[in-house]
């Protein structure tokens, strides 16, 4: 095999933390991230259950029960006596904000459910990053999704036979390889949009083509992500190329362990050029320093690992993130939890460090899919996600389910160690580094290497504002309250949160829809006061509050129809005459923020870029869209409500239509 040499990599100078890290330009910054994984509807609850060391495999709930039961039965059987394997099964699959996207009931019905919740997710992760309310809508932003080609098979062969008159925009809906150009096309984004299929490895393989188009320019940004859901869970005997567990628990690198269990989330990450990321003030997680994917090629089989080709990836990786071998104190694994796959990934480990190092147990080694089963094709971005919130913790998560170490391994004189408790990430001299492995069944292999993100991003200014405004806004009102108390929690949490920063993020980097709400204050205990006092109002309406200003403004909206104040021409006034006045007083004073808070209410479009010109600023991560929980699953003729049917269309190239959206065009 052929040997990598270190000696002319440009290292981190002295591998000193200091107060500013050497920028290179390859490194790619992690903006923005989100995911719902096993039943963890957002990643700090994520977080806080792998501290815990839980474990979320689980029965199937009565609801996913009751609807694969009618799939079955359409698909020829009956139903009856089904036994369904257990697994880390997520909460809702079923459900998705269909209005928001411009979908119909039915239309979305007939989408497969990986695309809805992807499609959701990387919402979130654009909003996460601070760059929502259409920000992106035109750029060269790329799209990578990790996404298996017969990931909800189970689910478009059941739409087709209760559908069979909409043959077409089920078959659209159901088709992984234009998931990522359905992405593309709902934002907008016009970068490089691929779907990769790899197996196991998709979805880090996703990240890793993704850090190339940004480093050679065929984008500016990318969305990655990868979603999997077991729509029809049915335990009916098979093992699965034998790699399943017996009693679906994962105890990787344990002696007794016997394969894999089983998982499903949905997860995404915004990248962009670290470079880049430190001069628009993006908020960075982590570093991406370097990455190598590699194939296993001719081996004993297509589907069994390759220590070689493991070792190789490895030390590939490595070689293109420039760092030293030995600073890398954290390898999340892939880590199936088989006595074959297990023992193959620890000897590949052990010869790539013998390259450049004798030092023994220095690095932990871990895997997600103790806690969480394998998520197949997601299963590198979860495992990325985990390392990146590590860092952010400074804190290393226990590998559960390990009570004796496999025989095959001999970790006593191995660099690694199994991190079987919670461990305070310390360093010694140097950033802390992470390594994060994937291998597919395709025999195609991935390897990252991530670094934590500096302490100190980018010098702000520290502005003395006596005034803030913030602005809640969603298409129904629960929406409204929902991120008043996620608001809540976040101050609660983070009560030395930069005020200026969160209002700018806040203002600019959401998208302002029909309930609008605004809030003036001064302090973060005078916004505290007056979020707590619109939790308890049964009216948003009856608002009174000096500094609180609530409307609905969209013309269209019913009660509204015949109000003055909402026509457009009145709107457009509006917004030309406040916009006039922002730009003739720089100094914001309560007066103009008044003024400004009353007209948004009443559906004027302020330029909130224009606001803050001139100020430097930190993008932070805030609470994100709250999207409405509508069920939208196939239903059998009989069963089909009446907003899911079809109606005529007087449009003169439509038969029919299934797009609410075409009525106001």
């Amino acid at each position: 095999m052929k040997e990598i040499n270190l000696d002319n990599i440009s290292l981190i100078q002295a591998d000193i933390i200091d107060e500013e890290y050497k920028v290179n330009k390859k490194d790619i910054a992690i903006i923005g991230m989100s995911g719902r994984i096993g039943s963890c509807q957002k990643l700090e609850r994520f977080w806080e259950e792998l501290v815990q060391g839980k474990y979320q495999i689980n029965k199937l709930s009565k609801e996913r029960a009751s609807d694969n039961v009618d799939i079955l039965k359409v698909q020829g059987g009956t139903g009856d006596e089904c036994k369904f394997y257990e697994a880390a099964f997520m909460d809702d699959i079923d459900k998705f904000d269909y209005e928001f996207f411009g979908f119909s009931p039915k239309e979305a019905s007939l989408l497969n459910p990986h695309q809805r919740l992807i499609l959701e997710n990387v919402w979130s992760t654009i909003e996460d990053a601070g760059y929502g309310g259409g920000q992106l809508r035109g750029s060269n932003t790329g799209v990578f999704l990790g996404l298996m080609s017969d990931a909800g098979d189970d689910y478009r062969d059941y739409a087709l036979k209760t559908n069979e008159t909409m043959v077409g925009i089920t078959s659209v809906g159901n088709m992984n390889s234009i998931a990522s150009g359905r992405i593309s096309y709902q934002f907008d984004l016009k970068g490089p949009s691929m779907t990769i299929d790899t197996a196991c490895s998709s979805g880090l393989t996703a990240v890793h083509l993704a850090c190339r188009a940004i480093r050679f320019g065929d984008c500016d940004l990318a969305v990655v992500g990868s979603v999997k859901i077991d729509i029809v869970p049915v335990d009916n005997g098979n093992t699965d190329i034998d790699i399943m567990s017996s009693d679906s628990r994962t105890r990787t690198f344990d002696d007794n362990a016997d394969g894999t269990s089983r998982g499903e989330g949905v997860c995404s990450i915004l990248l962009k050029s670290y470079a880049k990321a430190l001069e628009d003030g993006d908020q960075i997680y982590a570093i991406i320093k370097g990455s190598a994917l590699n194939q296993d090629g001719s081996s004993i089989g297509l589907t069994a690992p390759n220590s070689i080709a493991q070792e190789e990836v490895i030390t590939r990786a490595w070689a293109d993130a420039g760092i030293a071998p030995d600073t890398i104190a954290y390898i999340e694994a892939h880590g199936t939890g088989t006595k074959l796959g297990d023992s193959v990934e620890i000897s590949a480990i052990d010869k790539a460090f013998s390259r450049y190092t004798n030092k023994k147990q220095f690095c932990a080694i871990a895997s997600l899919k103790s806690n969480i089963g394998h998520l197949n094709q997601a299963s590198g971005v979860a495992s990325l996600i985990k390392v990146v919130l590590a860092m952010k913790h400074q804190m290393i998560p226990p590998t559960i389910n390990f009570n004796r170490p496999n025989r095959k391994i001999d970790f006593i004189n191995s660099p690694v160690y199994v991190n079987d408790c919670c461990l305070k990430w310390k360093t010694e001299g140097c950033p802390r580094r992470a390594g994060v492995s994937a291998f597919g069944l395709s025999g195609t292999n991935c390897h990252l290497i991530i670094e934590e993100a500096p302490k100190k991003i980018k010098e702000t200014l520290k502005y003395n504002d006596e005034n803030y405004i913030l602005v809640l806004s969603a298409q129904y009102e629960k929406g409204i309250r929902v991120l008043v108390r996620e608001y809540i929690e976040l101050l609660n949490y983070h009560a030395e949160i930069d005020l200026a920063n969160m209002c700018i993020t806040a203002n600019t980097g959401r998208g302002h829809y029909t309930f609008r709400l605004a809030i003036l204050f001064t302090d973060v205990d005078d916004l505290k006061c007056k979020l707590s006092n619109i939790v308890w109002k049964s009216d948003l309406e009856d608002i009174t509050i000096k500094g609180i200003y609530y409307g609905i403004h969209k013309s269209s909206y019913k009660e509204n129809e015949n109000d003055e104040k909402y026509s457009k021409d009145t709107i457009k006034a509006t917004s030309n005459l406040i916009q006039k006045k922002i730009n003739q007083n720089r100094e914001v004073d309560w007066n103009l923020l008044e003024e400004i808070a009353i007209a948004y209410v009443g559906g004027a479009d302020i330029n909130w870029s224009e606001l803050y010109r001139g100020k430097q600023y930190q993008r932070i991560s805030l609470p994100t869209y709250p999207f409405q929980k509508n069920r939208c699953w196939v239903e059998s003729a009989e069963e089909e409500k009446e907003e899911y049917r079809m109606r005529e269309s007087n449009h003169p190239l439509l038969d029919y239509c299934v797009v609410d959206s075409i009525y106001n065009t």
